[in-house]
């Protein structure tokens, strides 16, 4: 035997007599086999086939493992070796007779493969690591390009898929049902999938009903998903998912995790991911990257539908982009993912369906939510817009009631919302309700400990909000609690607050709302209720302070307006606030500091001190030890929180400051 074409020969003895443990593959004639199947068929348990050419050799066969415990491998110095199919209508290679994670395919390039999936696992659990899977597929084809899983579990570590092609779904890999193999889950590991395309779910990866999955450490570029699909927007088929489609899975233990999604793009839903039905843990702990991805409608980022509630963090969702609504994420039917510590930076929504054709509403430049219910906490929605040539909504993140049954109770909590824009409503925040919305009047808009700060101010040339520059809610319960709200800009109301048509388990309580502005490119304008504008049945607008915000002099409510309905005003400070009244709108004000000559006369308790606030031109307002607010507020209304804006106790010596802050020292209770 020639001694360069043999790596290693290694003799064990067996009952048998002595056999190599290696099978040895060549097209010289001067191995154990000129084929590899072949050589496969040699094999014993145990055995490693190595294919040993040592220059760029092509194989041409279907392989079948047979079930076999075997190694079939690129020998280290040979190939590269590629193998393509003798019959077209057949897998390149497959695992169909129940081998395991020690059945194992490594090192080669896999091409060519057209009228069928380039590599099958029926039943089975092997190993496939450190191949070339490419250019496989094709437009009719239904199964994934490069690899399909079918009721499989394999593990799929360190290869290249790239310009593989499904006609339906997954057109790099494919996996489908629960894994017959027991004590194994799909493995997906370190990974790249590039320039991939499926006609339907999936241009990298889909997923469909498996049991269990892990993905770790894939990088997914440039696969595209949907293109030509005839219905844009198609919400029944829900088509998508530019890398990844996670589909029927439900509550199963999907779990993605330190995977890169970089300019990956869907004609139809999420230009990265889309969820439908399926509810995986998707997060990452070092940072992976996830940019660029684009859908032409929604998701830009991920699109998540029907039930899909999964739970979302550490990422920072970079420039991504949504023709019609959700630049970062769309939530939508009955989808309610819980996000956290996660980043939304420069994503945009543009309001157009289809491309190039009629223009819609946009909504939720970050993120947007239709008849569903997210949850964010500790996440950052910067420099995000809601833009178009129709309505913008929610440059930061829009909440919709729509004509599905699902429940909206959204929940924002220790969140930052910082220089977002939507020119219509909202540019930190929007929740509303389309005309004909079926969701339930108990259901609640939760705004809690969060910073909103310059949103609508992104420039002085894009169209300012025209109502609720920080945040905007139209209908529902909302819940505004404990928030910093400042620097926010609108045109017409309501530059920190605008609530309209609230209903009656609402409050605004706790609040800093300070140094927002009704204005324009053209300066300061005349509206009404330039920190807090708002309507309906909420009850009570309780501890909060309402300074220093900007207005024309024209302007009615330059602190708070209440525009209808029965809310009282308690304590609360409304100091310095330009326009012709600081609360106007004929409330009823009770225990509150109002900048006004002789304090307010409509209600109980109420004064004109200077708040003595520690350092506005700094941002801080919160109060000095020796502040005429300590002590001068009602303890005894309804409603008062346990803590104030810092999470300090609120009530500290039976009585209680007026406005958001309570002084952490144990005050006096002194008359003053």
């Amino acid at each position: 035997m020639n001694s360069t074409t043999v790596i290693s020969t290694v003799l064990l003895c067996l009952s048998g007599g002595l056999v190599s443990a290696q099978v040895t593959v060549c097209q010289s004639g001067n191995c154990s086999s000129q084929t590899i199947q072949g050589a496969i068929n040699q094999a014993g348990p145990g055995q490693t086939v190595q294919v040993v050419d040592t220059g760029a050799t092509t194989y041409v066969e279907n392989l079948d493992f047979l079930g076999k415990d075997i190694i079939v491998e690129v020998a280290a110095g040979a190939g590269p070796i590629t193998i393509l199919p003798a019959l077209s209508s057949q897998p390149t290679v497959s695992f169909v007779t129940g081998e395991g994670r020690s059945t194992v395919l490594r090192g080669f390039e896999i091409t060519g493969a057209t009228d069928a999936t380039a590599i099958l696992c029926s039943a089975s659990a092997p190993t496939i690591e450190l191949n070339k899977i490419t250019g496989n597929g094709s437009s009719t084809l239904g199964l994934g390009g490069g690899l399909s899983s079918i009721s499989a579990a394999p593990l799929v570590s360190a290869n290249e898929f790239s310009q593989n092609l499904c006609g339906a779904s997954g057109g790099a890999l494919l996996a489908v049902g629960a894994a017959a193999q027991t004590g194994e889950i799909l493995e997906l590991t370190g990974n790249e999938f590039s320039g991939n395309v499926a006609s339907f779910r999936g241009g990298g990866v889909a997923l469909e009903a498996v049991g269990a999955a892990e993905l770790h450490g894939n990088q997914f570029s440039s696969n595209d998903v949907a293109q030509g699909w005839p219905i844009h927007c198609d919400t029944n088929n829900a088509p998508g998912g530019g890398a990844l489609a996670v589909l029927s899975t439900g509550a199963s233990p999907v779990v993605l995790l330190e995977n890169e999604f970089v300019d990956n793009h869907s004609w139809q839903f999420g230009g990265a991911i889309l969820c439908d039905q399926s509810s995986p843990t998707i997060g990452t702990l070092e940072g992976a990257t996830f940019s660029w991805n684009v859908a032409e409608c929604d998701g830009g980022g991920m699109a998540l539908v029907y039930g899909s509630s999964p739970a979302i963090g550490g990422y920072v969702l970079e420039n991504c982009f949504a023709s019609v609504s959700g630049g970062g994420i769309a939530a939508m039917f009955g989808s309610n993912p819980v996000i956290r510590m996660t980043e939304f930076k420069g994503c945009v929504c543009h309001g157009i369906d289809p491309p190039g054709g009629p223009s819609v509403d946009a909504y939720g430049g970050g993120l947007y939510a239709i008849d569903s219910a997210p949850e964010l906490r500790q996440c950052r929605i910067e420099d995000c817009a809601a833009t178009g040539p129709d309505g913008a909504y929610g440059g930061g993140i829009a909440v919709l009631d729509g004509a599905g049954s699902g429940d909206t109770s959204v929940i924002l909590a220790e969140s930052v919302l910082i220089r977002n824009q939507a020119h219509t409503a909202g540019g930190g925040f929007y929740y509303g309700r389309e005309p004909f919305a079926f969701g339930s009047m108990n259901q609640k808009v939760t705004l809690e400990d969060n910073l909103v700060r310059e949103n609508g101010t992104m420039d002085f040339i894009t169209a300012e909000p025209l109502r609720g520059g920080g945040i905007a809610i139209e209908g529902g319960n909302a819940l505004i609690l404990r928030n910093t709200i400042i620097e926010n800009r609108a045109s017409q109301s309501g530059a920190g607050i605008h609530a309209a048509d609230l209903f009656d388990l609402s409050a605004i309580t706790g609040n800093m709302v300070v140094k927002n502005s009704l204005e324009d490119m053209f300066g300061p304008t005349t509206g009404a209720g330039t920190g807090i504008w708002c309507s309906g049945d909420l009850e009570r607008i309780l501890h909060n302070t309402v300074a220093r915000n900007r207005a024309d002099s024209g302007t009615v409510g330059g602190g708070i307006f209440v525009a209808g309905g029965t809310a009282e005003v308690a304590n609360t400070i409304a100091w310095k606030n330009e326009g012709q009244t600081d609360i106007d709108g004929n409330p009823l004000v009770l225990y509150s500091d109002v900048d006004k000559p002789g304090g307010w006369v409509n209600g109980a308790g109420n004064f004109r001190a200077h708040p003595s606030f520690v350092s506005p031109i700094n941002d801080d307002f919160h109060l000095r030890i020796y502040s005429r607010c300590i002590n001068r507020g009602n303890h005894l209304i309804p409603g008062i929180l346990a803590e104030d804006i810092d999470g300090e106790d609120r009530i500290m010596d039976i009585r209680t400051e007026v406005g958001a802050d309570e002084v952490d020292l144990p005050n006096p209770i002194t008359p003053r």
